[in-house]
């Protein structure tokens, strides 16, 4: 493919799905959430299959003659016959992924990637994982300061790692949402030559549900009013068990 590949490395709740919906229409550009390639899986959401099959392209069907499990050989797939397969359908790819582990085997497989490194303030990040387990009942262990600071922590290493080995862009889940430059300045950097909306509103129905068709500022500094005073305390404490991570992405404890 002639454009770079973009991949979004995010911390989890921070934005990702709706930067991918907001890079991706086809033909222009598409950026796939989570496949898991460099992990050694090959995951697609229905929806996304049945996008393709619409532009004359069978994902499941390819995807069955992928090398389940062996992430060499997957990562071979991805280059050698995944790539060429979406080229007459999309101009350019892009993965999303909140697990990092692999992204060195990943990126070299080839030659020319844009990463954008997604993140949020760590209240709102708490806050928004017990929106989706009171939301969608989705079952999330150990939901805790601790548990989830954790995550943010590990998550945040993998993204400075990347930071110094390729060409990045990073973008605050609130300046995403708040500055429609931000957006602009994101296609820019990755050379992606959408305009307007992308897919927003159209691939995730739980951000359409809470957003519409549009990238709102709904979900910016929640923390602020969250009702329930247990769950104010401890977005708080994880916040505060991120020093480093708080400091590098300049949130400060009176922000919003």
């Amino acid at each position: 493919m002639e454009k770079p590949l973009v991949y979004v490395a995010a911390v989890r709740r921070s934005g990702s799905n709706l930067l991918c919906e907001a890079l991706s229409q086809l033909p222009h550009s598409f950026v796939f959430r989570e496949p898991g390639w460099a992990r050694g899986k090959f995951r697609l959401q229905p929806n996304v299959i049945e996008l393709f099959r619409k532009c004359g392209l069978d994902l499941e069907a390819l995807r069955k003659t992928a090398p389940a499990g062996d992430r060499e050989k997957l990562l071979d797939f991805f280059v050698h016959d995944l790539l060429p397969a979406l080229e007459p359908v999309v101009h350019q790819v892009g993965i999303k992924e909140i697990q990092h582990d692999g992204w060195r085997r990943l990126t070299a497989r080839a030659p020319e990637w844009r990463v954008v490194l997604l993140g949020r303030d760590p209240r709102d990040i708490y806050l928004s994982l017990h929106d989706k387990r009171r939301d969608r009942g989705v079952a999330l262990e150990a939901l805790t300061p601790e548990a989830v600071s954790d995550e943010i922590r590990r998550a945040f290493a993998e993204q400075r790692e990347i930071e110094a080995a390729l060409p990045c862009l990073r973008v605050r889940y609130e300046d995403l949402c708040t500055d429609p430059g931000v957006l602009d300045a994101i296609r820019r950097f990755v050379e992606c030559d959408l305009r307007g909306p992308g897919m927003v509103g159209e691939l995730n129905r739980h951000n359409r549900r809470r957003h519409g068709d549009r990238i709102t500022r709904r979900s910016v500094a929640r923390w602020r009013t969250e009702p329930d005073p247990t769950l104010r305390r401890e977005a708080h404490e994880t916040f505060e068990r991120l020093p480093e991570y708080a400091a590098d992405w300049s949130y400060t404890a009176g922000d919003g």
